[in-house]
């Protein structure tokens, strides 16, 4: 059953990057604060459905993995709705996160990508 919430969280993710790109091509600003609590309520909602199923450390794990999940799929459905290469970051984003990953791993963005995902699935094995 945890892999329900897990699937409508991954799919309103695709959609609000879809939204996003919508708002970059039509020269409109983002509020990255307000989109990072949107994120952190529907990954809320999501945890407090399968909570019941889960003890606490797998808890924590959930939503862990869920902030893997979101941080990958946004960045690739995002840069893939711009028609950029799925690796691709801005190097003058106003996004906090793109700009640590910038500052530690440059222009390896992929390590980035490759590790939440890794995390991610390492994650499913013991939920």
């Amino acid at each position: 059953m945890i892999w329900l919430p897990e699937t409508v969280l991954i799919l309103l993710t695709i959609a609000i990057a879809y939204w996003h790109s919508r708002l970059i091509k039509a020269g409109r600003p983002i509020l990255h604060g307000l989109w990072a609590a949107v994120a952190g309520i529907l990954i809320a909602a999501g945890s407090w459905l399968v909570w019941p199923m889960l003890s606490g450390h797998q808890f924590i794990l959930f939503v862990i993995a869920q902030g893997c999940a979101r941080l990958v799929v946004f960045n690739v459905s995002l840069n893939l709705f711009r028609g950029l290469s799925w690796l691709y970051t801005s190097p003058s984003t106003t996004s906090v996160i793109d700009q640590i990953e910038r500052r530690l791993f440059g222009g390896r963005v992929w390590l980035v990508e490759a590790t939440l995902t890794v995390i991610f699935l390492i994650i499913q094995l013991f939920l």
